[in-house]
C-alpha cells in the first residue's frame, strides 16, 4: 500500500520525466516608442503571453543602456529619433543576464545564462532576431486582409497617443493647480517640490563604464574589473611622499598662537545662514526658534562660545 502511494500517478496517463522548458523568444515592431506611456503599454501588452526574451525593433530612443527596472534594454542614435532597436527581458531573463552591447541603432547583442532560465547544460547558442521584413511588387490582391489589419492597428496608435497626451495635460493641469493652491496658502516648500517634479525629464541610467582605450564594457565581471583599477589608480604612490610631508609642514601654523575670540557679527551671521524647516536636535531647538531670538540671543550664544 505504501508502495502504491509512493508511486501513485493519474489513471490513463503514463508518467513522464519534464525535460528543460524551452527558452521562449520573440520580435515586435512596434513603430515607436517614443511617447508617453507607449514602454508600459509594451509591459502590459506582454503580460497576456509567456515569454523569454522580445526583440523591439523601431524603438526610436536616443542613446543607449537600460531601464531603472533592468526589463529593457536598447541602442539608438546619438541625437534624432530614428530607427533604434532593444530588447525586453522577463523576471527571469534580468537574472540570466551576463552582459549586452549596445552596437549601433540597428544592432543590439545580449548574452544570457540558458542555466538559470531553462536549466540545461552550459553552452554557447547564437539566437539570430530582427525586423525582417520585405515585399517586391505592387500586387496586394492576397495582402488585403492583412493591410486591413495593419490600418486598424495605426488607428489605435493614434487613439491611444491622443489619448496619453490628454491624460498627461489633465495630469500638469492638476499639478498646477495644487502648486498654486500651495503659494496661495503660504506653502512654499509643496509648490516648489511640484514645479522640480513638472520640470524633470526622464534621463536613463547607463551601467556600462569604458576602460582605458575608451571600449564600452557591458559585463559584470568586466566592469567590477575596471572599477578596481580605477580605485587602485587614485591611491596609487608616484613618488614624492616626503617632499609634500615637508611642504605641509611648512604652511602649517605654530600651534603655541593664543587663540582669537569669536566676534558677535559672526554669530550672527551663522544664525541667519541656518535652514529653515529642518528637524532639531537633541536640544529641540529649531533654526526658527534661534533666528527669532534677535541680537540679545546672539550676544549670549556669542558669550558661551567664547567661554567654551
Amino acid at each position: 500500500m505504501n508502495d502504491f502511494r509512493e508511486n501513485s500517478y493519474r489513471l490513463g496517463r503514463r508518467p513522464v520525466k519534464q525535460g528543460p522548458r524551452p527558452l521562449l523568444i520573440g520580435t515586435w515592431n512596434v513603430q515607436t516608442l517614443w511617447a508617453a506611456g507607449k514602454l508600459e503599454l509594451l509591459r502590459n501588452e506582454m503580460k497576456r503571453f509567456r515569454y523569454d526574451v522580445i526583440g523591439i525593433s523601431e524603438v526610436r530612443w536616443t542613446g543607449k543602456g537600460k531601464t531603472p527596472h533592468a526589463d529593457f534594454i536598447w541602442s539608438g542614435e546619438e541625437t534624432v529619433h530614428m530607427r533604434g532597436v532593444g530588447f525586453l527581458l522577463s523576471a527571469q531573463a534580468k537574472k540570466a543576464l551576463i552582459g549586452y552591447n549596445p552596437i549601433s541603432s540597428r544592432i543590439i547583442s545580449v548574452r544570457l545564462s540558458t542555466e538559470v532560465i531553462t536549466k540545461t547544460d552550459k553552452k554557447d547558442i547564437i539566437i539570430l532576431t530582427g525586423d525582417w521584413n520585405a515585399k517586391i511588387g505592387s500586387e496586394n490582391a492576397d495582402w488585403k486582409s492583412v493591410m486591413e489589419y495593419a490600418q486598424q492597428y495605426k488607428d489605435s496608435c493614434r487613439r491611444v497617443k491622443k489619448s496619453a497626451r490628454q491624460d498627461k495635460e489633465h495630469w500638469i493641469n492638476d499639478q498646477c493647480e495644487q502648486a498654486e493652491k500651495g503659494l496661495n496658502i503660504g506653502n512654499t516648500r509643496e509648490a516648489y517640490s511640484l514645479l522640480k517634479t513638472l520640470r524633470s525629464e526622464f534621463v536613463p541610467r547607463l551601467n556600462g563604464i569604458r576602460d582605458q582605450r575608451g571600449t564600452m564594457l557591458q559585463a559584470k565581471d568586466d566592469i567590477k574589473q575596471r572599477w578596481t583599477q580605477y580605485c587602485s589608480s587614485l591611491y596609487k604612490d608616484s613618488g614624492g611622499r616626503d617632499a609634500m610631508v615637508k611642504e605641509l609642514e611648512d604652511i602649517t601654523p605654530p600651534g603655541n598662537e593664543e587663540s582669537q575670540d569669536i566676534l558677535n557679527s559672526e554669530v550672527q551671521t551663522a544664525i541667519r545662514a541656518l535652514k529653515r524647516n529642518k528637524s532639531p536636535g537633541s536640544d529641540g531647538i529649531t533654526a526658527e526658534m534661534l533666528q527669532a531670538g534677535g541680537e540679545q540671543l546672539a550676544r549670549q550664544i556669542h558669550n558661551l562660545c567664547n567661554k567654551a
